[in-house]
């Protein structure tokens, strides 16, 4: 982050440089769940409202199965906003291929849902 102010010549940037980063210890903190960072970050930045850690709530509890069922739901609700948000460039291919979607057997939707999971997944692997 520093490095980014620094070469947009951010005239504050040496208050960053001296800093050193506390580690927030959270009650929903995983050492599972490695490829949702994402739907962590999206979630923290709707929660966090500027209250102390302690009181930071982001109603996600420990690791457990409840835990890794609202993880898919925010999943979900996060990359349908993103691929049906009105700035999106892409939206229409979305909402046509979505509609395609909707429109195949249940059992062919599953098993896609499936594939791409496990593709995902496989992803996932390789970078560890």
């Amino acid at each position: 982050f520093s490095k980014f102010l620094d070469n947009n010549r951010w005239d504050k940037v040496s208050l960053f440089k001296s800093m050193k980063p506390k580690k927030m210890k959270m009650a929903w903190q995983t050492k599972t769940k490695t490829n949702d960072d994402g739907i962590f970050l999206m979630r923290h930045m709707e929660k966090y409202m500027g209250e102390k850690e302690e009181k930071w709530d982001v109603e996600l509890g420990e690791e457990s199965v409840r835990t890794s069922k609202k993880i898919a739901k925010l999943r979900t609700f996060y990359v349908s906003k993103l691929a049906n948000h009105q700035i999106n460039k892409q939206r229409k291919l979305n909402v046509t291929e979505a509609l395609e979607f909707s429109k195949l057997d249940k059992k062919t939707r599953c098993m896609l849902v499936k594939e791409g999971s496990e593709a995902r997944d496989n992803l996932e692997m390789k970078k560890v």
